[in-house]
């Protein structure tokens, strides 16, 4: 589907560029929506879930950038997921330049489960090493719960009709209720879940050798600012790799009521801001 761009340094041609992009945050089931997605005949994802381009690898060029679509079906509508892009300023200015028609999709987690879910994973992947009260005082980036400040600047940019907000407690009760509504705000036909769909994916885990898991996290690190995108996706999605790094976690560290108010303190002002913004019931769904 070509796309006219703004930017001059941008090269449409007869190239094909996202029509929707996801760009944040982590831990919501993006691989659950990357898979899903992609499973729609209407849809053409990336064939890795994350090409970095507007944050990590601008430079490399749209000829770079569009080599990640070029399989796409003629009338495929065309998307990406990349986690990193709402926390990176530079990201929505050059989203807006380059595709300023392009839809935004948005998920969130309740705070406490996403402070949590952020430890296990830099836990996991040997990024940190401390308790999860540890994690509270001096780990956890509170900025990621200050979704006022990331998502107004998409709303100024695109309108607030052109994103689409989703939180991972929807995913996890009625995944289909909100794949349905996904699919109307890309202009898509519905398409069913199956079973396998359904199930919850990316469960939480931890590293059976946390330095082996550190060196890997590193050389992911390294990759994706040097094009590597394709050579990350083939190890992450690669079952036997994933079961050689990792085990399921069976119990979370406990939370203490203290930690727990200190991050809905925190939370609360911008819960409230998206509540209004997007007439959604988080307060009462997220204070429970």
């Amino acid at each position: 589907m070509e796309k006219m761009m703004k930017n001059p340094g941008f090269e449409p041609s007869s190239s094909k560029y996202p029509d929707f992009i996801y760009v944040g945050t982590g831990k919501v089931a993006t691989t659950w929506l990357f898979e899903s997605l992609k499973a729609h005949p209407e849809i053409f994802m990336t064939p890795v879930k994350e090409t970095n381009y507007f944050d990590l690898n601008y430079q490399r060029g749209s000829a770079w950038y569009a080599k990640f679509f070029e399989d796409a079906e003629v009338g495929q509508v065309i998307g990406e997921i990349s986690h990193r892009y709402l926390q990176v300023p530079s990201a929505i200015n050059r989203i807006k330049s380059d595709l300023p028609d392009v839809k935004i999709v948005i998920g969130l987690r309740q705070p406490v489960d996403y402070c949590m879910s952020d430890y296990l994973f830099c836990v996991r992947n040997g990024r940190y090493s401390g308790t999860f009260s540890d994690w509270v005082s001096d780990g956890f980036d509170w900025e990621s719960l200050e979704y006022k400040e990331l998502i107004e600047p998409y709303i100024n940019e695109f309108g607030i009709d052109r994103i689409f907000l989703y939180t991972f407690d929807q995913i996890k009760s009625e995944p289909q209720k909100v794949f349905d509504a996904l699919c109307r705000f890309l202009d898509i036909s519905k398409m069913e879940l199956t079973l396998e769909q359904v199930k919850p994916v990316n469960a939480a885990a931890k590293a059976r050798n946390v330095a082996l898991s550190n060196i890997v996290n590193r050389a992911s690190k390294f990759l994706k600012r040097r094009g590597g995108q394709k050579i990350i996706a083939k190890v992450k999605y690669n079952a036997v790799v994933q079961r050689i790094l990792f085990k399921p976690i069976n119990e979370k560290p406990p939370i203490s009521e203290l930690e727990r108010q200190k991050i809905m303190d925190v939370a609360n002002p911008n819960i409230l801001w998206l509540s209004d913004v997007f007439h959604t019931n988080l307060e009462e769904r997220w204070s429970k």
